[in-house]
């Protein structure tokens, strides 16, 4: 996951839905939010966090502020060549960003580089920023093809950015993982993060107190290969590894790079840290496939599934045993 200044919590349920409307998040750049956001309905979510229901989804109030301002809607300029890496938190950002960024650069940078690749000298998140909570002018300067992340809901986005504005949005890669997986990683990250991000301005010291697993549980609710993958995601982002590369093993280079165990022994994720102060070491921990049986009993695991399951009726979209193969790293966070 990403930095916690950009929160964003799942679709209500339809059980929630039946309780007071929310506003529609229809309107770009949604310039009503500041008057609107006291009469939101409101959940506890994770401290420091206060959650906030809009367009259907739970944001932070930095979330919703960001987006109400109009810094992303209306000033931000997407190019046709833009590469923007689109994730829930906590379901393999930091592996995608290592990914995106290694594959795209790896001309000025080769993954066999050593000490003097990038992300030798700083973790994911600072080598690919999110859009939201940023200087949207600082984006402006990047090169093209510019590589961004974030956690916003396709349908916040501005249209701009999705192509259907006129048609000439960019690249979205978007990462999914088991939606039980995510939880308990997400779980433990706060047990880590709680109390710096309490130090952080316009975050309430005196929020409840972290949830238990149970407690949390019950808030969260309101077969390809890496490197076939990683190929398919440089070919989509407009940089396909050529025959050269392949057989000179650049692929396989660019993966162990971008590991678990690799990015996790670099002294600049065990002792650096984000501009909220969270210790870089926080965003690496088991990322094991099928994690959650470790914090999670098997009615837990039936419910969310259930959860899941109801989100995706009328879609073409399965996630369980009968879903195909889900792109993932096993031994990532």
């Amino acid at each position: 996951m990403g930095s916690n200044d950009a929160l964003t919590a799942g679709p209500v349920t339809e059980k929630e839905k039946e309780g007071a409307s929310a506003p529609a998040a229809t309107t770009t750049p949604h310039a009503n939010i500041p008057e609107i956001m006291s009469s939101l309905p409101t959940a506890a979510g994770f401290p420091p966090f206060q959650l906030r229901r809009y367009g259907g989804f739970w944001l932070t109030d930095r979330y919703l502020e960001f987006i109400g301002a109009g810094a992303f809607h209306a000033r931000f300029k997407p190019r046709p060549t833009d590469v923007l890496l689109a994730s829930f938190p906590k379901s393999g950002t930091t592996w995608l960003k290592a990914l995106g960024f290694c594959a795209l650069n790896r001309v000025a940078h080769p993954p066999s580089a050593g000490s003097g690749h990038p992300l030798h000298c700083g973790s994911p998140h600072d080598l690919v920023r999110f859009v939201e909570g940023h200087d949207d002018l600082l984006y402006e300067e990047l090169p093209h093809p510019r590589l961004l992340a974030t956690h916003l809901p396709y349908s916040l986005l501005p249209d701009g950015v999705t192509g259907k504005e006129d048609g000439s949005g960019g690249r979205i890669v978007y990462v999914c993982r088991d939606p039980k997986d995510t939880l308990v990683s997400f779980w433990h990250f706060h047990q880590k993060t709680t109390s710096v991000l309490q130090q952080v301005p316009g975050m309430s010291a005196s929020s409840p107190a972290m949830p238990t697993f149970e407690e949390a549980f019950e808030l969260f609710c309101q077969g390809q290969t890496v490197t076939g993958c990683l190929k398919k995601m440089a070919s989509f982002m407009g940089c396909p590894f050529s025959p050269e590369e392949e057989a000179a093993g650049v692929v396989r280079e660019v993966v162990e790079l971008c590991s678990l165990g690799k990015l996790k022994g670099l002294q600049v994720n065990k002792s650096g840290s984000t501009v909220l102060g969270i210790k870089n070491e926080a965003f690496f921990r088991s990322g094991t496939v099928g994690d959650w049986s470790s914090c999670m009993t098997p009615a837990m695991a039936a419910q969310l599934d259930g959860i899941v399951a109801e989100a995706l009726r009328g879609s073409t979209l399965t996630f369980g045993p009968l879903a195909p193969p889900i792109i993932c790293e096993p031994g990532f966070l």
